[in-house]
């Protein structure tokens, strides 16, 4: 059987079963791993991966930690896949290159959808994760007449503060 430590199981997922028998935590990490097509949503199998006998794994849907504990590792594994997707995204480039009509290239460009999802991205979740320091007031009508192109400008020169008087940035002292 495969070592474990119990300092592994995230604080939200600890339950008296877990501390009991680690196999389950394994069970479960088996068992919603989508880049695993031998134990991805086979009960059987991610049973007898994470250590189980088989006959052991052959009763897994009986037992009372399997229909409590998977909507909490699903949960679990739904919310580490948007993370991992959140941080691919925030890193995506924000300009391209350019071409004329000949296909030579003439330089990077911003590219204005990527440039606004991310930036609407970001306000986002900063606003929800470090609301001591970032804050978002909306005034609808400064949203509406956004125009991303100004946007672009204001931040090569330095000026986006001025452009952008709905959203207050504070250092988390007042």
């Amino acid at each position: 059987m495969q070592e474990f430590n119990n300092n592994y199981i995230p604080q939200e997922l600890q339950t008296e079963t877990l501390k009991q028998d680690p196999r389950v935590y394994l069970f479960f990490e088996k068992f919603l791993d989508t880049k695993n097509p031998e134990t991805y949503l086979k009960i059987f199998q991610a049973g007898e991966a994470a250590g189980f006998t088989s006959e052991e794994a052959n009763q897994i849907t009986s037992r009372n930690w399997f229909l409590s504990g998977l909507p909490q590792f699903r949960r679990k594994k739904q919310n580490d896949i948007a993370d991992n997707n959140l941080d691919e995204f925030l890193t995506l480039p924000i300009k391209t290159p350019s071409f004329d009509k000949l296909g030579n290239y003439v330089g990077d460009v911003y590219n204005s959808d990527t440039l606004q999802a991310k930036l609407k991205t970001t306000l986002f979740v900063k606003e929800r994760l470090d609301k001591d320091n970032f804050s978002q007031r909306i005034d609808k009508t400064e949203t509406q007449n956004f125009n991303i192109f100004k946007f672009i400008k204001a931040v090569e020169q330095g000026n986006v503060k001025d452009l952008i008087p709905d959203v207050i940035i504070h250092d988390g002292n007042s």
